[in-house]
């Protein structure tokens, strides 16, 4: 074997070394990359209506976090809520198990079923406020309401008004069965009132007695036969 040959040997041995040296630190710097990159959890914010102010306060498990961006969350289950003036809380549970993102769906306002009824179960039409806000004339009604305490105020001719407080702080979506949040307003009559209407008692029969002569020998007559029979 020539000098020459045995000299290419040698630097190709030299550049396999550099290669493999190279190649492998690399795959290690890779390898390290993906061990060690903390997972994360990332919380993107939806808003039901437009809002100029995206501050918001997040909370994981109860604790008050700073960063829409969470690393240091263990893998397993998670309660997530996201509170803003204004909205209802977003409350969901999850399961963490590495790189994910969460949405809290901040809704403004939620529905209320409101219904009347009288004493016999009937349905019937009234007037209907919420908070003393007029809503129309029904028998029920749904509407929007915001987070918080609201009077309902149910009201109609020959009857007691009906009121009621309720306090809403969760949002729920309507359903077929109406609104989570529910007021049944049972209207009263009227004291002196049968459902509504003014009860008037039966007159007593107005007794007339004869007049004149003849009116007065006749009842002398039929008292006489009265006191003949009775005796």
């Amino acid at each position: 074997m020539t000098r020459t040959n045995n000299r290419a040997i040698f630097f190709g041995i030299i550049l396999l070394g550099l290669a493999l040296f190279f190649g492998k630190s690399e795959t290690f710097a890779l390898v390290g990359d993906l061990e060690f990159s903390p997972p994360e959890l990332i919380i993107n914010v939806s808003y039901s209506e437009p809002t100029d102010d995206h501050s918001i306060t997040i909370y994981i498990d109860g604790k008050l976090k700073n960063s829409t961006v969470i690393q240091d969350l263990e893998q397993g289950k998670h309660t997530l809520k996201c509170v803003k003036a204004g909205f209802f809380d977003y409350e969901e549970e999850f399961n963490f198990s590495g790189k994910s993102s969460i949405t809290c769906m901040m809704k403004k306002t939620t529905f209320l079923t409101v219904s009347i009824n009288i004493p016999s179960g009937n349905p019937t039409d009234a007037k209907i406020y919420i908070d003393e806000n007029f809503q129309g004339i029904f028998n029920m009604g749904s509407y929007q309401v915001t987070k918080g305490t609201h009077t309902v105020r149910c009201a109609k001719d020959g009857y007691e008004d009906f009121l009621e407080d309720i306090d809403v702080q969760k949002h729920y979506e309507i359903t077929d069965a109406g609104a989570y949040y529910k007021v049944n307003c049972l209207l009263k009559p009227l004291p002196g009132t049968t459902e509504g209407v003014t009860y008037t008692p039966p007159s007593k029969p107005i007794e007339t007695k004869p007049k004149g002569f003849w009116g007065g020998f006749l009842i002398w007559l039929l008292g006489l036969i009265k006191r003949v029979i009775t005796s």
